[in-house]
Formats: C-alpha cells, structure tokens, sequence
C-alpha cells in the first residue's frame, strides 16, 4: 500500500457512518479526484475528528446535529462534507491551544496533544 492509501484507509475505518470496502471506496475517490487527492488526504482524518467532536459536544447539549452520510456521500465532490467548518458550541470550548499555532484547539488527538482544524495549520505543518 502507498502513502496514500494507507492514509485513506485510516480515514475510512476512523468514519463512523456506512463505509463499503477499501478497494471500491478509494476506486471511487480517485475516480473522483484524480492528481487532488495528494491534497486531500491529508484533510480527511482531522476533519473527521473534528466532526466526531461536534457530535458528541451536541448530543451532550441535547442539540440536533445532522446524521452521518455514508462515505462515498461526504466524499463526493457534489458535497464535500470533509471542508465544512463545524459550529463552535460553547461547552464543548477548550481553553487549550492548537500545539501548532496560537488558534484554539477545537479537538484533541490522544497521546498527540491538542488541534485546530484550519486547513491552513493542516497544510503547513503536514498534519495527519
């Protein structure tokens, strides 16, 4: 398995909504986006984190929160629910910092510190 892969596949063992095998998801994901995925990747996994934490944060408040798509749906470039940028609520608030830059962190990576999900920070500091 490449770089690539085994990161996708990081990615779709870690989503928590319906996922097919490895093979057809990352068929389809290329088929999809060609040469971007290098650039892609590297977003998944933070993105679902991110959205695993806004989840959680709302079913503590009692809050309605969308239901998780399958994967090949948050994925597909119509959609692109791995870009959305999740509402801050304010229980869910860490006083910690990204460990990378001075932005809020708006999850917490165990073992790996706390994060912020901009893509900027993601990209410069090659995050995954």
């Amino acid at each position: 398995m490449t770089k690539a892969e085994t990161e996708f596949e990081k990615a779709r063992k870690l989503y928590p909504g319906r996922v097919a095998g490895f093979a057809p998801e990352w068929r389809n994901f290329r088929k999809n986006y060609g040469m971007k995925i290098v650039e892609i990747i590297p977003l998944l996994v933070p993105a679902i984190e991110t959205q695993i934490a806004y989840r959680k944060a709302c079913k503590k408040e009692k809050m309605w929160h969308a239901e998780w798509k399958d994967f090949k749906s948050w994925l597909h470039p119509n959609n692109q629910y791995w870009t959305l940028e999740v509402p801050v609520i304010k229980s869910a608030i860490r006083i910690d910092r990204c460990q990378f830059c001075p932005k809020p962190a708006t999850f917490r990576l165990d073992g790996q510190g706390a994060r912020c999900s901009s893509s900027e920070c993601i990209a410069k500091y090659n995050l995954l």
